[in-house]
């Protein structure tokens, strides 16, 4: 009787989860559990890449972003249109107090709320309604689309939201009345930058702009616009910042070494010659990077 609850309890809670949110559950491996169920190779879909990745699945427990086979999990999460394109659905009562969630409303073109009476229903349906935006909304769209007052309330029922800036490339803390559709709305400067401007690939190191705290912008046609150590990297169709490059350098024969080792000399630039590429370092002159 017990377990019976159980399963039902957990039934409800997955249910009640079901919509936009699956595919951006955290990876879980769950746990061992003997004979029950072996160990073996999974997917889950990561969110920030975009991209399935294999896991190890310990066999019992884990959630629901878990998949047998690579196009099984870029069937389920990767189809976008499958996703946003699906019509509104409120799902069922199920004991759940229902809530408000967001769906994407493809004709409009607008995350809009509805209220999702718990369990059933279908993936187009999300907690926030950045959520909804950044899975269904073209990027292009968004950042490029200017935050406007559409209404004309007075100020207390006004709030501030971050907005990308298309002109600059900068994320702006901006005042839009209530209850304003606003595609260009994010709930704080991170979530701007993050679908905006973009991340270094690679988990790389992002030179930030001293006055403006957000990441440098660089020219990366030119590459021009980063200090020392930083390269040029398009990161959106709307800008390109510095990322943290590994030093290198011209020629191999140029190269430092420290004495009884292979590894590369690292040391402070005292000043730069008129040579190009060449360093003074306190050990020793050589070109490239220090």
């Amino acid at each position: 009787m017990i377990i019976a609850v159980y399963l039902l309890l957990s039934e409800v809670a997955h249910a009640s989860d079901l919509g936009g949110v699956l595919c951006r559950l955290p990876k879980d491996e769950g746990y061992e559990c003997g004979i029950v169920g072996a160990a073996h190779s999974a997917f889950y879909f990561d969110a920030d890449i975009g991209e399935c990745i294999e896991f190890m699945f310990k066999g019992c427990g884990g959630n629901q972003n878990r998949f047998a086979s690579k196009e099984d999990c870029l069937q389920g999460c990767k189809s976008l249109n499958r996703i946003c394109q699906a019509s509104l659905n409120a799902g069922n009562a199920c004991g759940i107090p229902p809530q408000t969630r967001y769906y994407y409303d493809a004709p409009s073109k607008l995350c809009r709320p509805f209220t999702f009476t718990g369990c059933g229903g279908n993936e187009n349906n999300f907690k926030t309604k950045g959520e909804c935006t950044q899975f269904c909304s073209a990027e292009n769209f968004v950042c490029g689309s200017p935050l406007e007052d559409r209404n004309n309330r007075r100020l207390y029922s006004k709030e501030f939201t971050w907005s990308f800036n298309y002109k600059t490339g900068d994320c702006e803390m901006k005042e839009h009345a209530i209850g304003d559709e606003q595609w260009n709305a994010f709930a704080s400067q991170e979530q701007c930058i993050d679908f905006c401007v973009g991340t270094c690939p690679n988990h790389l190191e992002v030179h930030y702009n001293t006055l403006t705290g957000q990441p440098q912008l660089c020219d990366a046609k030119a590459n021009t616009g980063c200090p020392l150590g930083y390269e040029c990297v398009q990161t959106s169709p709307f800008a390109a910042v510095c990322c943290r490059t590994k030093p290198t350098c011209p020629a191999a024969e140029s190269i430092a070494l420290l004495e009884f080792s292979v590894e590369v000399k690292v040391a402070a630039v005292m000043r730069c010659l008129c040579k190009p590429h060449a360093l003074l370092t306190r050990g020793r002159v050589f070109t490239g990077h220090a």
